[in-house]
């Protein structure tokens, strides 16, 4: 009953937090895993309810040592399209060569149509028009996300019942932004899907097979990421700097904020050792339909993430880049990327199979 509303169509999170009882939230939140998204009779949410900082508070997270915005563990967060004879040549190898846009192309195809047994199960066909409970491609994504959850949350975590609702919400409507909100909960989901561009590749490819649905949202704009690297990391950065022609492309999905002090608190909190604080500027000149807004934009356009105050900008894999400038002194760096947009090359190829593909 905690997760339903009751007759005055409120929740129970929401009665305990506008009586102000922050013990009672606190349990529904952290220990119960309740869905905070749910509005109720006035399309409030309870986190719009809360009055104080202390309340407020509640709803943040828990910590800020491991959270999406800054995970660096097992990760590559770009890579570099190229000339091939230029691939040796990259510094640090946090980045990756590829030959030219066709080349990277080609390596896309091929994984979209070469394994009609895999998730990336021949996109562009014409699979099934989209009914509820009534799509192979849909289906499929879903068995595999629940078994991604099976393996990496445990049952004792207070968010599993909640991740496996979230996929069955895809299933029975085919929309992603149930997808967008597993993503933001903080499980080890995530840490799994940005592992590498492969696994990355369970909710990319649901995702831009509905992209349709999450257009409003599109983001243009200046947003802004925080973490920490060593001098030898910034180095694929400058290096990617040296030609125009040099392009960096999202592996994986990449959490930002349009938030510079959230962005900024995040870096200093990684920095140690050896790693310096590095704020990232993403400059969006146009719009963008794989930088998705999160938070709430209107009463039709709710947050669809779990941390409602974050002002996330959600970039999806496989979005290109320019480097325009790096900068760094002895105690922090900041590099400032500037989108490529999707009407050239690879931003076109992927988001209008995206957009072709969820017409069908």
């Amino acid at each position: 009953m905690i997760h339903c509303h009751e007759t005055n169509g409120s929740t129970a999170l929401h009665v305990a937090v506008e009586c102000g009882h922050t013990e009672v939230v606190r349990l529904l939140l952290h220990d119960y895993g309740v869905c905070r998204h749910l509005p109720d009779s006035q399309g409030c949410t309870a986190f719009e309810l809360a009055k104080t900082d202390k309340m407020r508070q509640l709803f943040k997270r828990s910590t800020l040592i491991e959270n999406r915005f800054y995970d660096e563990t097992n990760r590559s967060a770009v890579f570099t399209v190229t000339e091939s004879d230029e691939n040796q040549n990259i510094p640090f190898r946090r980045v990756e060569g590829h030959q030219n846009y066709g080349s990277i192309l080609d390596e896309h195809t091929h994984k979209i149509y070469q394994h009609p047994n895999g998730l990336l199960t021949r996109l562009s066909d014409k699979i099934i028009s989209y009914k509820p409970g009534n799509n192979q491609f849909i289906s499929k994504a879903s068995d595999v996300l629940l078994n991604v959850i099976d393996q990496h949350i445990d049952l004792t975590n207070a968010q599993y019942r909640k991740a496996k609702v979230l996929v069955k919400q895809y299933c029975e409507t085919g929309r992603v932004n149930s997808l967008i909100r597993l993503y933001t909960l903080e499980t080890p989901f995530y840490t799994f899907i940005n592992q590498k561009r492969e696994t990355s590749e369970y909710l990319a490819i649901p995702i831009y097979y509905s992209l349709r649905f999450l257009y409003p949202r599109a983001f243009k704009g200046i947003c802004y990421c925080g973490l920490s690297m060593t001098v030898e990391e910034l180095k694929d950065y400058r290096w990617g700097l040296e030609k125009t022609s040099r392009y960096l492309v999202t592996n994986t999905f990449f959490s930002t904020t349009k938030n510079i002090d959230c962005a900024q608190g995040y870096a200093e909190v990684r920095a140690w050792d050896q790693r310096i604080p590095v704020l990232i500027v993403f400059d969006f000149s146009s719009k963008c339909f794989t930088a998705i807004q999160l938070e709430k934009l209107s009463n039709q356009l709710p947050s669809i993430s779990e941390i409602e105050s974050e002002q996330e900008v959600l970039i999806l894999p496989r979005t290109t880049f320019r480097v325009q400038k790096v900068e760094q002194n002895v105690s922090q760096a900041a590099i400032y990327l500037t989108f490529y947009p999707r009407d050239k090359e690879i931003d076109e190829y992927f988001t209008l199979l995206a957009h072709n593909i969820s017409e069908y």
